[in-house]
């Protein structure tokens, strides 16, 4: 099993290519377009379809690394400080605040990866 990365030239995302055995599950059906954008890996051109469906994929993207890192850090928050609920509201805010903005935080960083 052999990897390759392709780094986007329209949103600078890396997109991985196996090949070998694993190619049939791991890599995308259309592999010759970006997986976050759906721009063509090697011109960088997307049509107005493929424009749309990237703003959706790339919410999609962000929505759920929030959603994960306030799932993470509201658990987390409640093991370390089982009294959070007593709390005033501006204080419990803040994990579910802070769980959102590093998982946004964090795939951004995973998406600028690609830009060396």
């Amino acid at each position: 099993m052999r990897r390759s990365e392709t780094v986007c030239p329209r949103c600078h995302q890396v997109n991985v290519r196996y090949s070998g055995w694993a190619s049939w599950i791991l890599n995308p059906r259309w592999s010759e377009d970006c997986a976050l954008c759906g721009a063509n890996l090697s011109s960088g051109r997307r049509t107005l379809v493929d424009s749309a469906a990237g703003v959706i994929l790339r919410a999609g993207v962000y929505l759920g690394h929030a959603v994960v890192g306030v799932g993470i850090f509201a658990v987390g928050s409640m093991i370390l400080w089982p009294d959070l609920l007593d709390q005033p509201a501006s204080v419990r805010v803040v994990p579910v605040a802070l769980g959102a903005t590093v998982g946004i935080g964090l795939a951004e960083w995973e998406r600028r990866k690609g830009r060396r």
